[in-house]
């Protein structure tokens, strides 16, 4: 939750979105289904993704940091986890996200009209590392569809945010990638690949982790692996006995 004070309202009393968090918000929903003639499964997931808004520290008299500040303070957080980056690091690592976003989409389109669809799939940059980016990313190659919802505000002094929204959704409607199908595989190698999640981030619980957020990245995958061996198993238990 970075709380910060790039969106007080200009109106309508002070701090009126004190609340709002200047992170991005993920919401993962996991569907299965099983053909019990062939104790064959599919996995599909659906990832919502509210992007934080595009920031302008000047109009919150936050001091605008260059690349070289934001990267030192980004690097101190990482390694501190209770150090808080100053609202002008937070704008720029925002922006800069969301901008890298959008200009990869556009490569990938530009990719995936050259080559068809065949071949390798795009790989985007490096830098695009964080879990929204990772998530959106699957998007570039055909392995997933992509769906925008642009939030608008009503407010006048939004307005740059206003046409930064709609220009963004116009860049990333632009994405076009062969979608490539995800076929069917057994209960029993699903089950594996669960198995191993579990085991992978219960062994690096064990050790010590100073990042809060990477300890709440593997309790979290530990409760996704169990809730999805669950639903397996009541999907096997409800299912008719072939023949």
């Amino acid at each position: 939750n970075r709380h910060t004070r790039m969106n007080l309202a200009k109106s309508g009393g002070d701090d009126a979105h004190g609340g709002s968090s200047r992170g991005h918000a993920m919401f993962i929903l996991t569907v299965l289904q099983l053909d019990p003639t062939t104790a064959k499964m599919v996995r599909t997931t659906f990832n919502l993704v509210d992007l934080a808004g595009a920031e302008r520290p000047d109009k919150t008299g936050a001091q605008r940091v260059n690349a070289d500040q934001a990267m030192v303070e980004m690097m101190r957080a990482m390694r501190d986890p209770d150090f808080e980056m100053s609202t002008g690091c937070q704008a720029f690592a925002i922006n800069f996200e969301l901008s890298a976003l959008a200009s990869t989409a556009k490569n990938a389109a530009e990719y995936n009209k050259k080559n068809g669809g065949v071949g390798k799939l795009f790989s985007p940059s490096a830098t695009l590392n964080t879990d929204a980016c990772r998530i959106m990313g699957t998007c570039f190659g055909g392995l997933a569809c992509l769906s925008v919802i642009v939030t608008l505000s009503q407010a006048p002094q939004c307005g740059w945010e206003t046409w930064f929204s709609c220009n963004y959704g116009l860049d990333l409607s632009r994405l076009r990638a062969p979608l490539r199908g995800k076929g069917f595989v057994s209960v029993r190698s699903m089950l594996k690949d669960l198995q191993r999640t579990l085991a992978e981030n219960r062994d690096a619980l064990k050790q010590p982790i100073k990042n809060k957020m990477m300890k709440w990245k593997r309790l979290a995958a530990i409760g996704g692996a169990l809730s999805q061996m669950m639903l397996i198993r009541e999907l096997i238990l409800k299912s008719p006995v072939p023949g």
